[in-house]
């Protein structure tokens, strides 16, 4: 299914590569530049060589030496003119590689959201079942006499407590994890009650053994 972070996405990855290409067109066309201007002084510097190893006359070192300046001097121009498109350019690529990763961010974290949605659904429903079950299952005890619902119905609660501990265990840990330490030495102090408060009807049951209000 094609989302508007999907679509989004696509249209980042686009704009990179077209950046990207330009950038690079633009780099290959300034380092010709360069190499040109580099040819142009060699030449105006050779036309004075050869005129001191008498090779031609004054004059024509003049000429030769004058027309590779002005070609130098062109070129430089361009080059500067290049520089501050490429300086753009470097910035706009920036700019395209930046969309383009918190494009992929927002897309990744929507795809698992619609993951967790689907799971979550999908444990509602196993939810269901299972308290039908259950409730099922603690109707027949109930025939088979209050004792043996009564025991059945502690070991469910057992499991109940367990399943719980282990959840406000696992919380836990993930509170330290997101509370590392700062040095080998240091220590972080993390009670439960950071993150988890027991209702009053719990909190009751606990400490004074009170039937829960519900």
């Amino acid at each position: 299914m094609t989302t508007q972070a999907l679509n989004n996405l696509a249209h980042a990855r686009a704009n990179l590569t077209a950046t990207a290409e330009r950038a690079e067109q633009a780099h290959a066309a300034q380092s010709k530049l360069l190499v040109r201007r580099s040819e142009a002084e060699s030449l105006a510097a050779a036309a004075f060589s050869d005129f001191r190893a008498g090779k031609i006359s004054e004059e024509v070192a003049a000429l030769r030496k004058a027309s590779a300046e002005a070609d130098a001097n062109d070129l430089k121009a361009l080059i500067d003119q290049g520089a501050a498109a490429l300086v753009q350019l470097n910035a706009n690529l920036a700019a395209a590689q930046a969309a383009e990763r918190k494009a992929e961010s927002v897309a990744r974290r929507e795809e698992d959201e619609a993951t967790a949605s689907t799971l979550t659904s999908h444990i509602d429903n196993l939810k269901k079942l299972h308290a039908e079950a259950v409730d099922e299952r603690h109707q027949f005890y109930r025939k088979m006499g209050l004792n043996t619902a009564a025991m059945e119905l502690l070991k469910y609660i057992k499991e109940l407590e367990k399943e719980f501990l282990d959840a406000v265990a696992e919380r836990y840990r993930i509170q330290v994890e997101m509370n590392p330490r700062t040095g080998p030495n240091s220590r972080v102090a993390i009670n439960v009650f950071d993150f988890y408060r027991p209702s009053a009807a719990l909190g009751e049951l606990v400490r004074q053994g009170t039937k829960p209000h519900i």
